[in-house]
């Protein structure tokens, strides 16, 4: 019932803390793995999971990131498109329909 920069915003403010709470627990129980010289127990299993720790806390970051930012942008973006697109076809049909009353015999 909002107009859509309102709506946006307040999606985008009831979206922020699911997404942030999701996402921060899943990087924070990745810092272990990513920092394994600081923490002594995840040294001592013989296996090697930094890289894939760094690559996942990364990816993390970026989407959540995308997510909160990216998302509502290209959503008011496409529903600019979509709007600019509904003129430009009502416009279209107005058109022809007036060359065709011009050109028909009356």
């Amino acid at each position: 019932g909002h107009d859509r920069t309102r709506a946006v915003l307040d999606g985008c403010a009831q979206r922020l803390r699911p997404v942030l709470m999701t996402a921060l627990t899943t990087m924070f129980g990745l810092v272990p793995m990513a920092l394994p010289e600081v923490f002594a127990a995840s040294r001592n299993t013989g296996l090697n999971y930094q890289s894939l720790a760094v690559a996942t806390l990364g990816g993390l970051i970026v989407s959540t990131a995308l997510t909160l930012l990216v998302v509502p942008l290209f959503y008011t973006l496409f529903d600019d498109l979509g709007v600019l697109l509904g003129r430009v076809f009502r416009l279209g049909r107005r058109g022809a329909r007036s060359t065709a009353a011009i050109g028909s015999p009356s």
